[in-house]
């Protein structure tokens, strides 16, 4: 077994028992809530520790600095979210959520929107867009198209998203994007994304992708 970082242990005893009907002590397997009759998975903060999408210096930032996150495909839950707050200590107004269901938990700033076309104005900007496993190209697209047509679809969507978190985020802000396995095409986005921001940057890690403006 891969050994968990200190903070994913704290995350994982955090979710267990503030969540007990969610989550179980068992590694990968007990990182994912299905409720019945739901069809999607939500996953727990110890996996998206495991995964970078958050970690030490992130939640400083958040905390010390006073630096804000947007996270885009929360879900009704909000367990990431809450664990940012209720444990981390995070400031409630710091952590803005957003996803399509229009359900949310309850004390936070929240934006119902199909993050895959336009985005809403929220009035302001992030230092950290997050996207925690919400994004899931390999599940969007008929499986049964060819492949490179499956790439092409899925790096439009990707790119269009890119741009859309850009245009939420502070000039030095970042966006942290899980989800993204087995991606073969993240240099022909940058591509794409630098025709309206020259100075982009990106870098794909195992499946997270981080990008920023270059400023």
């Amino acid at each position: 077994m891969v050994e968990r970082s200190e903070l994913s242990k704290k995350a994982k005893i955090w979710e267990v028992e503030t969540f007990p009907g969610c989550f179980s002590r068992e590694w990968a397997v007990g990182d994912m809530y299905g409720p019945e009759g739901d069809p999607y998975f939500y996953f727990g903060p110890s996996w998206h520790v495991d995964m970078n999408l958050i970690n030490e210096e992130i939640i400083d930032d958040l905390k010390k600095n006073g630096k804000s996150v947007l996270s885009v495909g929360s879900g009704r839950y909000g367990f990431l979210e809450r664990f940012l707050t209720d444990y981390c200590g995070v400031d409630k107004d710091k952590v803005v959520l957003s996803d399509n269901v229009g359900q949310f938990p309850d004390g936070f700033t929240s934006y119902k929107f199909d993050f895959t076309k336009e985005w809403p104005d929220v009035g302001r900007d992030f230092d950290y867009v997050l996207m925690p496993e919400s994004i899931l190209l390999s599940t969007r697209f008929d499986l049964e198209l060819p492949n490179h047509i499956v790439d092409r679809l899925s790096e439009d969507l990707l790119s269009r998203v890119v741009k859309s978190s850009y245009g939420v985020l502070e000039p030095s802000g970042q966006l942290r994007m899980s989800g993204l396995y087995g991606v073969r095409f993240i240099s022909s986005v940058e591509e794409v994304v630098r025709q309206k921001f020259p100075k982009a940057r990106m870098k794909y890690e195992k499946s997270l992708l981080l990008a920023d403006m270059g400023e």
